[in-house]
């Protein structure tokens, strides 16, 4: 049966070889140089007791294969440069007057990459569709910044620590049995996490603290959960790209 082997090759992407090679620029690359087998008959056999007979059609959970293949991703991106992960200096207005400046900026735990529920495979024959729930976490994802604030007659130097827990995204990929097409249907953010925040190395007034971190929240946590949709995206559409190209190379 062709279709479950084209659906796994998603999750059965080769990185063993590519821990010993030179850090990549972008996830799409990554991911495109390190596609090198897809699981054979012999891997197969662990799903077999998570396969379920639904009416028009079966499920499937690879939760082991899916296990072992993130753990292997997690490395791949902190060799392949991705974690830490440098950030953009931001500029963030303070009310009624003032700025908080936020240089030297780095992303943590990118490498945190998990699931948090069943990954299952779902396929329909009325449907003629194969599809296959990818549900996403991050458990702690941390960042860190240079502040200068300036407010009123003040002016304060020092650095900031953050965090953001739990970020929740669910990825519904489909191969269209009609025209041998592997595509993502859906890419939702489930949950943005928790936001903490903390300053150092100045002792700061409770106000100046409550001003600055709701400013900081407002304008960072956005940033980071959009570099964290665009990191998944980026990758999920390049499997789907990979796997297209491997299906029509049959």
């Amino acid at each position: 049966m062709l279709l479950i082997p084209v659906l796994l090759v998603t999750f059965s992407l080769c990185y063993g070889n590519s821990l010993n090679s030179e850090p990549l620029q972008s996830p799409d690359q990554v991911l495109a140089s390190n596609i090198k087998q897809w699981i054979g008959p012999n891997e197969l056999e662990i799903i077999k007791p998570n396969i379920t007979s639904q009416k028009g059609g079966i499920e499937i959970r690879i939760n082991v294969i899916v296990d072992l293949v993130l753990g292997l991703l997690q490395k791949i991106i902190v060799k392949s440069g991705f974690d830490p992960l440098k950030l953009e200096d931001e500029v963030i207005k303070l009310q009624p007057t003032g700025t908080v400046t936020l240089t030297d900026g780095w992303l943590y735990n990118i490498s945190t990459i998990n699931r948090y529920d069943d990954v299952v495979i779902r396929v329909s024959a009325a449907e003629k569709k194969v599809s296959l729930s990818l549900p996403i976490s991050f458990d702690s994802i941390g960042f860190t910044y240079i502040y200068d604030t300036k407010y009123l007659l003040l002016n304060i130097k020092g650095g900031v620590e953050g965090k953001i827990s739990d970020i929740r995204i669910d990825m519904v990929f489909s191969f269209d049995t009609c025209n041998s097409t592997f595509a993502v249907d859906k890419f939702s953010l489930q949950d943005t996490g928790d936001f903490t925040i903390e300053f150092t190395g100045n002792e700061l007034t409770d106000w100046l603290v409550n001003a600055m971190s709701n400013a900081i929240a407002a304008v960072v946590q956005p940033i980071i959960i959009n570099v964290i949709e665009t990191f998944v995206k980026t990758a999920a559409d390049s499997i789907v790209e990979i796997i297209n190209n491997f299906i029509h190379s049959i």
